[in-house]
């Protein structure tokens, strides 16, 4: 059985600081409140269990949501933002990191299992390991000019230092990547493609998006962000989604959270088994 590990980035939508775009955060919890309104009635009607990268103020505002999405059998990770260097005292990192994590569990009342740094900024995994994590989701394992160059990382999952490394999904040879901006701007047709490619080589595929990928960003006001970044967001997103989760269906791919997919394969049991 093939599986899609559909996960969503839940965090505020601070996307405009990144282009020196001012933007409150009042909107940046309407805009995120917004998209992920609209992400729930979708996963719902095609039954999608997902997995949420939630930051720390996303749990702290939305802790009665959080907690009905576990009951319903979704997963909650923790997607903090973690700059590492290396001469960094790992404790300056591990503590703080482990602190924000039990933080969540207790008010969750749920255990979190994955992590995902912001930016796909990978930490070394006995950090990931000592502050309490079974998995790391943050590898990329393709190249985004300005951002990172993970090309030649595995694209499978591994374990290292006691951490179950799964990345997330490129194809095979090319390593191209297929989640939130390529989806949008290059379409059903390349998702699917690049899905395919995927599932012959692997048992599953695992992309992400954004809560606010779902927001029309062209009506947001006073922002000028670059075309390829605002593109077909909103309702044209949401109708891309739609038309892929149909797709899976036909082709009889399931859908798993990422904490289940690595317990049913027994990666979480052993920590040995390769993908």
């Amino acid at each position: 059985m093939k599986s899609l590990l559909f996960e969503c980035d839940f965090e505020e939508f601070n996307l405009p600081l990144d282009f020196g775009e001012e933007i409150s955060e009042r909107l940046m919890i309407e805009k995120t409140d917004e998209g992920m309104r609209r992400l729930l009635e979708l996963i719902k009607r095609h039954e999608i269990k997902t997995t949420f990268f939630v930051t720390e103020k996303i749990a702290e505002i939305y802790p009665d949501l959080l907690r009905r999405l576990t009951a319903e059998g979704h997963e909650i990770g923790l997607h903090p933002s973690i700059n590492y260097k290396k001469d960094i005292n790992p404790n300056e990192i591990i503590n703080p990191l482990r602190h924000i994590k039990e933080k969540i569990e207790h008010k969750l009342k749920t255990k979190i299992y994955g992590f995902k740094n912001h930016k796909l900024i990978l930490l070394p995994a006995y950090i990931i390991r000592e502050a309490g994590f079974v998995y790391d989701n943050t590898c990329h394992p393709t190249y985004v000019p300005g951002r990172y160059f993970y090309f030649f990382k595995s694209r499978k999952v591994t374990i290292q230092d006691g951490i179950i490394n799964i990345p997330i999904s490129v194809t095979p040879i090319f390593r191209l990547p297929f989640s939130w901006i390529w989806f949008r701007n290059l379409g059903l047709n390349y998702v699917k493609f690049c899905a395919s490619q995927v599932l012959l080589k692997q048992e599953y595929i695992n992309m992400y998006i954004h809560a606010w990928d779902l927001v029309d960003i062209n009506d947001i006001s006073g922002l000028r962000l670059p075309y390829l970044v605002k593109n077909n967001t909103g309702q044209k997103m949401e109708q891309l989604l739609d038309r892929f989760f149909r797709w899976c269906k036909i082709k009889g791919v399931n859908t798993e959270t990422i904490y289940n997919y690595l317990m049913n394969k027994n990666y979480i049991l052993s920590g040995s088994k390769d993908s």
